[in-house]
This record gives C-alpha cells, sequence and structure tokens, in this order.
C-alpha cells in the first residue's frame, strides 16, 4: 500500500475513535453515573431498603434507570436536575413497553410526585430527601 493511503486509513479510524468518544460524554456532572442505594428511610426514619436490596438509579444523559439488581423488571425515567433538585418523570416499564404511573416506582424509593431534594451530591455520595423519606446512596 501506498504511504498517503495508509495515513488516511489511520486519520479515519482516529476520527471515528473521537466521534464515538463524544457520543458517550454526559453532562450530568457528578450526578452521572450509576449509584447503588445504600438506605432509604421512610419520614418516620423506620429503615425500609438498605444496599443488601440491590437498588440502583443509573443516569445518564437525560435519562435515569430505575432497577433492582435480581434480573426484574427495570424503569426508564426522565429527569430534570438542577442544584438543589431532582424530579423523575414520564417512566417508562422496560418489561411492558409502555409509560406507567410514578406509583409503580415507590418501590424504588421515588416519592409519588417524583420530586426529590438533594441534600448532598459529590462525586462518590448522593443524598435524597422529600416528604416521603430520605435516601442516600453510593457511586458504584
Amino acid at each position: 500500500m501506498k504511504r498517503h493511503t495508509i495515513y488516511s486509513i489511520l486519520i479515519l479510524c482516529v476520527t471515528w475513535l473521537f466521534a464515538s468518544c463524544e457520543n458517550m460524554r454526559d453532562d450530568n456532572g457528578d450526578l452521572g453515573g450509576t449509584w447503588q442505594l445504600l438506605e432509604w428511610r421512610d419520614s418516620q426514619g423506620q429503615l425500609l431498603a438498605s444496599k443488601e436490596d440491590l437498588i440502583f438509579y443509573s443516569i445518564r444523559k437525560e435519562l435515569l434507570r430505575v432497577r433492582i439488581h435480581d434480573g426484574s423488571d427495570y424503569y426508564h425515567t426522565y429527569f430534570r436536575h438542577t442544584k438543589d433538585s431532582l424530579v423523575i418523570y414520564y417512566p417508562v416499564s422496560y418489561m411492558k413497553d409502555s409509560v406507567v404511573p410514578l406509583s409503580e416506582l415507590q418501590r424504588y424509593g421515588v416519592p409519588a410526585d417524583g420530586r426529590f431534594h438533594i441534600d448532598l451530591l459529590n462525586n462518590k455520595h448522593l443524598m435524597l430527601s422529600s416528604d416521603e423519606g430520605k435516601l442516600s446512596f453510593r457511586k458504584y
């Protein structure tokens, strides 16, 4: 092969590599990634779930996936994030392939209205609260 053909192929491969990395970019800052629920307490302080329950929230781009790590159904939702709030809406069941009410996500700690206050957010820990309780997570 001619030298300029080899350089052209190499440049093309590098360009594809950078383009694919760009598509993977997540602009959610510390919120982006997979979070494992460590503890979920109701408004009276009663423990409802712990890390042994294997509940995960995965955040990427504009989607949040909620699941229990046991192969059961999981949900994709949209969300809005501000400095001090996280609002989950429009949940879609993977198994049913349809929009479901937010009430189906209550077993994952999501409040009835989908609104959380962000009490703490950094690259290792996330703490969410609502009128219904408090959830603490670790980055997984």
